[in-house]
C-alpha cells in the first residue's frame, strides 16, 4: 500500500484505508499505466474519477486526534489477488497492472464505464 494511498485516507479523515483510496491514488497519475490502460479499454476516465471520489467521500470518517490508519480486509484481499496475478504471470513484482486486474475481481469496486 503506497504512502499516497494512506495520505489520501488521512486527508479525508478516514481511519480505514480501502480500495477506493488505492484506486484514487492510481488514477491521480495522469501519465500512469492505470490511466493509459483505462483509456485503451475505452473507459470514461473523467466519469470514473468522479465515481471514485463519490465512493471515497461516502466512507466513514473519524474525528479527534491522530488515529492509526488500518487496511480493510477488502483492500487486503485485492492486494492478495494482485500478488497471485503477478505470480500467475510469472512477474517478480506486483505492479499497478496487477492491482487493476485484482480490482476488477472485487465486486464492490467502483466501476469505470466504457464510452
Amino acid at each position: 500500500m503506497s504512502e499516497h494511498t494512506q495520505a489520501l485516507a488521512g486527508q479525508f479523515s478516514h481511519q480505514a484505508v480501502d480500495v477506493e483510496h488505492l484506486l484514487a491514488a492510481l488514477i491521480r497519475q495522469p501519465e500512469g499505466i492505470v490511466m493509459a490502460a483505462l483509456k485503451k479499454l475505452g473507459a470514461d476516465t473523467r466519469s470514473g474519477q468522479r465515481e471514485v471520489e463519490k465512493a471515497r467521500n461516502s466512507l466513514p470518517k473519524v474525528s479527534g486526534g491522530a488515529t492509526q490508519a488500518y487496511m480493510t480486509p477488502r483492500l487486503n484481499k485485492v492486494l492478495e489477488n494482485a500478488f497471485e496475478e503477478a505470480k500467475k504471470l510469472k512477474d517478480e513484482f506486483v505492479s499497478a497492472e496487477h492491482i487493476l486486474i485484482a480490482m476488477t475481481e472485487d465486486r464492490k469496486s467502483t466501476r469505470l464505464t466504457p464510452v
